[in-house]
């Protein structure tokens, strides 16, 4: 059996990789094994590829091994590989429709807190402090799902998986 993707060592892998290995003479299923540590049985396919879902922590050292079986039983397992997967890649971007003009109030701009679309995970909470452009005076900060105090906001430790999009308002 031979493991073809992601290659052996390989870093900044995708939390939702498409493990890959070269078909066994004969076989009619494959078993994967996956972990940290050492892996456990995560599927078994009928195919040549497996895509852990839910998709995999962002940082994060994974093992994984597969064997192929048919009706006579199991051949031997393949060599065990090892991959990295990327981490969390922030990104904030901020906008508002009209120009701000001295004196004016409740004027607002929109944050939007996006994690990559090929990131790993967060870990823990997500945390976004605001610096005001110079001459505006901010009010405060809400949106759904933040907890918000001055000019901080809060999102629970809930991970954030690849491509995910929120936006704080202020």
């Amino acid at each position: 059996m031979t493991l073809t993707a992601p290659a052996n060592a390989a870093v900044n892998q995708p939390s939702a990789p498409v493990l890959t290995w070269a078909a066994a003479a004969g076989a009619t299923s494959y078993a994967v094994y996956l972990g940290t540590g050492t892996p456990t049985l995560a599927a078994t396919v009928t195919t040549t590829t497996y895509t852990p879902s839910p998709a995999l922590a962002g940082s994060t050292a994974y093992s994984w091994y597969v064997i192929a079986q048919n009706a006579a039983g199991s051949a031997a397992p393949s060599p065990t590989w090892t991959f990295t997967t990327a981490g969390a890649s922030l990104t904030i971007a901020s906008a508002h429709t009209d120009p701000f003009t001295q004196a004016q109030s409740g004027a607002t701009y929109t944050l939007v807190v996006a994690n990559g679309a090929s990131a790993g995970a967060t870990a823990g909470a997500v945390a976004v402090t605001e610096t005001v452009p110079p001459g505006l005076i901010p009010v405060g900060m809400q949106g759904a799902g933040w907890t918000c105090a001055g000019p901080t906001c809060v999102r629970g430790a809930t991970p954030w998986r690849r491509g995910r999009a929120t936006p704080p308002s202020r």
